[in-house]
């Protein structure tokens, strides 16, 4: 039998024990350092466990969080995010309609919660897939997940049928060996597995297949759910991007109000969504939006949780802060603001110095320069060059896109290589973004020319993809959304999978150029 020789009639695999062998797991490795356990020994050291109050409240004091309501609300959103990191592989749920609220978190579960929130740290506690990518794509799940409500099956169907990349499955079936849940499960299992041996306890290797059924049994018996299942409400979402967009930059004073980032939030989070009267995200949109469009917008959770329960300033793999731009403090007139500079700290952390970003040229609509003149100030830059254009539509919305080049002397003849890689070392290549109402990258396809210019237009971009085109002088713009099968064969800058064909025309209010300036 595949049981056969694992311990099952003596509780070896049920849920305590399970939860037992990853704590020893935890307490024996690297996953915590002993200085990291030292800290968390302090904190503990006038209670039993540390209430969700007390929690927000060391956010604060020891990390970065706002002391105000709103950053209250998104410390809420980051202690239920770390009491369902800690109850993995078997995840509990405190708003479940037949769950309860935990009193607090133990030191255990808040170990467990600390490694299960870094990336570098499961591997200790779990074997990783060998794909860094999957592996990549499987913490980043689980912290979806930690984010997400379970949504009742009957209302889920379909909910992770739309994703972009045909070599990807989601499965919606709870009892599919593919499914995510069940592959959790099943490497906490296996990797601490203890099999009885002559009426002893004994440590072995057993292959992970023989493990599969007992994983489908205690799948059912505690009822953990498919990924299928999970969604993150986009009110709650919003509540901590609003903050976590503020700790994209080193800590500001005097202290921002955190309600100027409404505008900027929201623009980010329906970047997270596949339609734009969607009230919920899913995985698939969730994965998309982290990797391609706000690859840096989690490393301020990370970074929150790493500076108050391990006293160290970033985690492995992720980036410090942005250093904090002298045009915060700058007079009022500045269109690109400091909530639009955070939402572009997003994607070009450790592509731009921050901190000597400089507003080089501003245009209103009256004095807009000449097409040669635009290119001609960009060219000019010793280093990247950024230019923000600020419209309005004729439904009277106001929208914001823009161009990021890093070497704005060569791109536009031949977009140049400068590509991230997954441990955030790399600089973004030349893109075309958007800022307002959504949130969005279209990076360019090396070797492709970046732009083309005449008498009395600029076009940035041409076949299919996106094209965004100055026309009139530069008094009006037309940005063009195309997803086309062969997109990189035809394209210049890559398109958005989930946004679909789209035209937006509009009036070209103000233009900014940026560049970080010594």
């Amino acid at each position: 039998m595949a049981n056969e020789g694992i311990g099952i009639e003596q509780g070896i695999m049920a849920k305590e024990p399970i939860i037992e062998r990853v704590d020893d797991s935890v307490r024996l490795t690297y996953a915590m350092w002993p200085e990291e356990e030292a800290l968390l020994a302090q904190i503990f050291d006038k209670g039993a466990i540390l209430t969700k109050t007390a929690f927000i409240s060391l956010l604060a004091t020891k990390g970065a969080l706002p002391r105000s309501s709103e950053g209250v609300e998104a410390g809420e959103i980051i202690y239920t995010s770390m009491v369902y990191l800690a109850t993995l592989p078997f995840p509990h749920y405190p708003e479940g309609p037949d769950a309860q609220p935990p009193d607090g978190l133990s030191s255990n579960q808040l170990m467990r919660g600390l490694v299960w929130a870094n990336t570098d740290r499961v591997k200790y506690i779990i074997e990783q897939n060998s794909d860094d990518e999957r592996a990549e794509s499987d913490y980043l799940r689980r912290i979806f997940q930690s984010l997400a409500s379970v949504r009742s099956s009957e209302n889920a169907s379909d909910i992770t049928r739309d994703s972009p990349d045909e070599n990807k499955t989601y499965s919606s079936d709870p009892d599919s060996d593919s499914d995510e849940m069940y592959q959790d499960l099943l490497a906490v299992v296996h990797s601490t597995q203890v099999v009885r041996q002559y009426g002893g306890h004994l440590r072995v290797n057993l292959r992970r297949d023989r493990f599969r059924t007992i994983c489908k049994s205690l799948r059912k018996e505690y009822k953990v759910p498919s990924l299928h299942e999970f969604v993150i409400p986009i009110q709650r979402f919003t509540a901590l991007v609003r903050c976590l967009l503020l700790l994209q930059f080193e800590p500001i004073e005097p202290v921002v109000d955190l309600s100027r980032f409404d505008s900027a939030a929201r623009s980010v989070c329906a970047s997270f969504l596949q339609n734009p009267n969607d009230r919920v995200i899913t995985w698939p949109t969730f994965e998309y939006a982290v990797r391609n469009i706000a690859p840096y917008l989690l490393d301020a959770y990370y970074r929150l949780l790493t500076q108050t329960f391990c006293g160290r300033s970033s985690p492995f793999g992720v980036l410090d802060a942005a250093e904090v731009p002298s045009s915060v403090s700058a007079p009022a007139g500045i269109a690109l603001t400091l909530p639009l500079q955070c939402q572009l700290v997003t994607f070009l952390n450790n592509s731009i110095a921050f901190d000597l970003f400089t507003r080089i040229r501003h245009y209103s609509a009256s004095n807009l320069p000449t097409p040669t003149a635009l290119l001609s100030t960009m060219q000019a830059m010793p280093d990247e060059a950024l230019v923000v254009l600020f419209g309005k539509m004729a439904t009277g919305e106001s929208c914001t896109f823009g161009l990021f080049s890093p070497t704005p002397k060569s791109d536009g003849l031949s977009i140049q290589i400068f590509k991230p890689s997954p441990s955030h070392d790399g600089f973004e290549r030349c893109s075309i973004f958007q800022l307002a109402p959504v949130q969005d990258l279209y990076r360019g396809i090396v070797g492709k020319p970046g732009w083309i210019v005449d008498d009395k237009r600029v076009t940035f971009g041409q076949g299919g993809g996106v094209i965004l085109d100055l026309k009139d002088n530069l008094a009006q713009a037309q940005v063009r959304h195309q997803i086309s099968e062969g997109d990189e064969i035809e394209s210049t800058y890559k398109a958005n999978p989930f946004r679909g064909n789209w035209v937006i025309d509009f009036e070209i209010i103000e233009v900014e150029i940026w560049s970080d300036v010594v």
